[in-house]
């Protein structure tokens, strides 16, 4: 398991930069981008619903780490995944008045008012929507912190990644930055794959 002050010792060795401080700040950018892209620090919420609801606010930030949503009916066991389609389609699908179980959503606006439109329109009051998004870490700020949304055999990742980002930055090696994009891209595929077992 590596600590901040490790990820910023090998940061700095990798990209021949003396800066622990800019080092640190890649290293954190990395991190949350990992996070986010592997989704390995799942957040789920859960929403009850009003008979005939159609739209469930979301922060900007769910909108953008959205991995699923799950209705369930109330007084049902099971959950279904909602599709997620435009809301082009949404309006279109809504303008017959269809009855039933919710199917599908889409994220419709921007900011503060940022939402799901749901199809068709909740049925009973006691229904319930869970969103399941891809939450972005705790930044790394003490020496002794860890990355602990990322399993511990892949925390070379967050230092491959950050070498790449901070030479490119400085414009030092890019060849070397570019070797160390392609190990941190290679890195992140075989994380996924591990994640989905």
């Amino acid at each position: 398991m590596a600590t901040y002050a490790q990820l910023k010792t090998r940061v700095q060795q990798m990209a021949i930069e003396a800066d622990p401080t800019e080092a640190g700040l890649f290293i954190n950018d990395v991190y949350k981008d990992l996070v986010v892209q592997t989704q390995t620090n799942p957040v789920s919420t859960v929403v009850n619903l009003t008979a005939g609801q159609t739209s469930v606010p979301l922060t900007s930030n769910d909108s953008i780490s959205l991995m699923y949503v799950l209705y369930q009916a109330a007084g049902d066991t099971l959950n279904q995944i909602l599709e997620p389609v435009t809301f082009e389609e949404i309006l279109d699908l809504n303008s017959t008045q269809p009855t039933g179980f919710l199917r599908k959503y889409a994220i419709i606006g921007a900011g503060a008012n940022t939402a799901l439109q749901l199809y068709p329109a909740a049925q009973t009051t006691g229904d319930t929507i869970t969103t399941w998004t891809a939450s972005p870490p705790t930044a790394l700020s003490l020496d002794a912190d860890t990355p602990t949304a990322i399993p511990s055999q892949w925390h070379y990742l967050i230092s491959v990644g950050a070498a790449a980002r901070l030479i490119q930055a400085v414009g030092e090696d890019e060849s070397l930055a570019t070797a160390f994009e392609q190990k941190y891209d290679a890195g992140v595929t075989k994380l996924k794959r591990s994640e989905e077992h």
